[in-house]
């Protein structure tokens, strides 16, 4: 099983808030601070662990000796400067964490003077590499300097992709660079002690990913051409076209890496409408066989695999519960005892990580009213030791129970309610989920606990054009933004109101992303049905997006996905201010990449001049995840104070 998987979670050594007694209403900090811990790597050899440590409004990067029980910062993040994405373990000694930094990106010019893109302050990622005692650190890959007669080098916005980490080389990595290309990356290897590195592998046309085999390799390789997938096979000396068109369907394909020799890949597809993990001959394209496939669920999630042969040994998915499938007996077994503890308390427990000799493992567990709470189990000793409580201040957590209503045409919707306790029929939040192409879950979710702590009654669902419900149901939602995805959000509050769960009079609509998008649309196409609106990072013109798409290589895929013509502007906010009926709070941070500021700047002056009642806020370095705590408590808190206003 790889020890390579970064997921949330606290660790108790640092939990020093005790729980005592909690009034009905936790204060909004309970929910806007950020778990103790994100992300736990076990070393190799199991003797240590890796996390993120929440101190102040970022996390900082802290190890801790499983052995002697004592930990020691690694690396300190300055979030003025630079936050942490993740930290994972190099050797058994070294870490290697990536980190994004505030710069300017300087606009690209033709020698006619066009520009691609103006300049802009963004996020710059990088690698920082550091012993686990906080000795030796550096940043990895030295900045490329230009001399005259040879090719142009620059840097390249984002350097943090390792595409292996060399099992039986500990003091180099393989990194995947854009540097002869602004876009597509050569392979370098790179010393993680020294800095120095080489290039293996020239930059190709068509190539985003590079695949290598254990003793690094480069075997095997995926990109695009026009926007359609294509794959190579790299051996012998010869780079050959291979034949994937057998694996496509109505979405991309997504690989998971090769096994140990690099002849074979590992890929998730919709060959049926259902997407399963699939083998294929690296040399020919050809499926050599299906690894795993459900008859009615997609298979997304984590591929865990064998630390030396990489062969599966467990994928993790999600059905209407969290799902395991273990491919390796005696593994099983291991799993099958620790579950059958863990189930007495939690109804849902994760495999986070492990070490190589699989013999400790990080578990994640929730449900049943708890929060999620991280173990350390040791099979050698048969012992499982409770780490933390991520949310130690949200009490009580309420479960969420997995419902199914109709949409307007007849389609089965899945959806996901949380009351509060008592009676209904209560004010309810209707919480799309971003994306689109995504889908939501039962799992704990922090806003949904934030919603029911205030007395309201919460309605996720996974509306058309969601994953985890076969290729039909995802295709389904194409070109039907503000339309058939939007009038399956409505139908669940049609459900909500039968059922006796939602109060009709005392309804809001809440959602980020695309979620946002669902909410501002809500407001001008069903005002009547609500009492308010809450956009965080929504999208406002379906047309601005489609055109931003465009400038990247890959953005046709987006693109085909918004529907044309008149229906642009009909199903865009932007463009039916005068038909708003609802009062907004909007939020934004001015770091956003997923959906960039403008889209609420614009927004937001339309409603100014149209006289529309809103609030209006703008987090200065905020991003599209709410990763600073100040940013979460700053929005909470306007978020409490507003529904407050509107649904009570």
């Amino acid at each position: 099983m790889s020890h390579r998987l970064t997921i949330y979670l606290g660790l108790l050594l640092w939990s020093s808030l005790a729980l005592g007694a909690q009034t009905t209403k936790p204060p909004v900090s309970a929910f806007a601070t950020l778990p103790s811990i994100r992300s736990a790597e076990l070393s190799p050899d199991g003797n240590h662990l890796l996390m993120l440590r929440a101190i102040g409004d970022t996390y900082h990067a802290v190890h801790l000796d499983l052995q002697t029980g004592k930990s020691n910062m690694v690396l300190a993040s300055d979030p003025t400067d630079f936050l942490f994405n993740w930290c994972e373990w190099a050797n058994n000694e070294r870490a290697i964490c990536s980190i994004r930094r505030y710069d300017t990106l300087r606009a690209a010019q033709t020698g006619a003077g066009f520009r691609r893109y103006a300049d802009g302050r963004t996020t710059f990622t990088r690698l920082l590499a550091a012993n686990f005692d906080g000795s030796q650190n550096l940043q990895l890959i030295r900045p490329a300097s230009n001399r005259v007669g040879r090719d142009l080098q620059w840097n390249a916005v984002n350097q943090d992709n390792i595409i292996s980490w060399l099992p039986d080389d500990p003091e180099h990595v393989l990194i995947a660079l854009p540097r002869e290309d602004r876009i597509r990356p050569a392979v370098f290897r790179v010393n993680i002690y020294d800095n120095k590195m080489k290039r293996v592998r020239r930059h190709h046309d068509s190539v985003y990913t590079w695949y290598a085999n254990r003793a690094g390799e480069i075997k095997f390789a995926t990109g695009f051409r026009n926007s359609r997938p294509v794959a190579f096979s790299l051996g012998g000396g010869k780079f050959r076209e291979v034949d994937i068109s057998h694996l496509l369907s109505r979405s991309i394909p997504g690989f998971f890496g090769v096994n140990a020799q690099g002849d074979r890949a590992y890929i998730g597809s919709h060959i049926d409408n259902y997407r399963g993990i699939y083998e294929i001959d690296t040399a020919t394209g050809e499926v050599t066989r299906e690894v795993f496939a459900d008859d009615s669920f997609d298979v997304y999630g984590a591929l865990f695999r064998h630390p030396q042969t990489w062969q599966p040994l467990l994928v993790q998915y999600w059905r209407e519960e969290l799902t395991h499938h273990w491919f390796d007996d005696a593994l099983a077994k291991k799993a099958t005892d620790v579950l059958a503890v863990l189930a007495k308390t939690h109804s849902s427990v994760a495999f986070i990580s492990s070490d190589e000799a699989l013999n400790r493992f990080v578990l994640r567990a929730e449900g049943n009213g708890t929060p999620p709470t991280y173990y350390l189990y040791k099979d050698d000793t048969k012992s499982l030791q409770r780490l933390v409580t991520t949310y130690p201040d949200i009490s009580p957590v309420l479960d969420t129970r997995t419902i199914s209503y109709q949409a307007a045409d007849g389609r089965s919707i899945t959806g996901y309610v949380t009351t509060p306790s008592g009676d209904g029929p209560f004010p309810t939040i209707l919480f799309p989920h971003g994306g689109p192409w995504l889908r939501d879950t039962s799992a704990f979710d922090y806003w949904v606990q934030f919603f029911v702590s205030r007395g309201y009654a919460v309605l996720k669902m996974n509306f058309r054009g969601s994953t985890g419900y076969g290729a039909e149901h995802l295709v389904a939602g194409f070109e039907q933004w503000g339309l058939a995805m939007q009038d399956d959000v409505m139908a669940g509050l049609d459900w909500m109101v039968e059922q006796n769960i939602a109060d009709p009079a005392r309804v809001c609509i809440v959602g980020g992303s695309y979620g946002g998008y669902a909410a501002l649309v809500a407001a001008y196409k069903t005002p009547d049905r609500l009492r308010c609106a809450v956009a965080f990072a929504g999208v406002s013109d379906l047309a601005d997006l489609k055109e931003r798409a465009g400038l990247f290589d890959l953005g046709e895929l987006t693109q085909a996905r918004i529907q044309d013509g008149a229906a642009i502007k009909a199903n865009s906010p932007y463009h039916q201010i005068e038909k708003i009926g609802v009062p907004l709070l909007v939020v934004h941070g001015d770091l956003d990449r997923s959906v960039m500021i403008e889209q609420s700047r614009n927004f937001v002056a339309e409603l100014e001049r149209a006289g529309k009642p809103h609030i209006y806020i703008e987090q200065t370095d905020g991003d599209h995840f709410l990763s600073l705590q100040r940013h979460r408590q700053e929005f909470f808190t306007a978020m409490d104070e507003f529904l407050a206003q509107h649904l009570n």
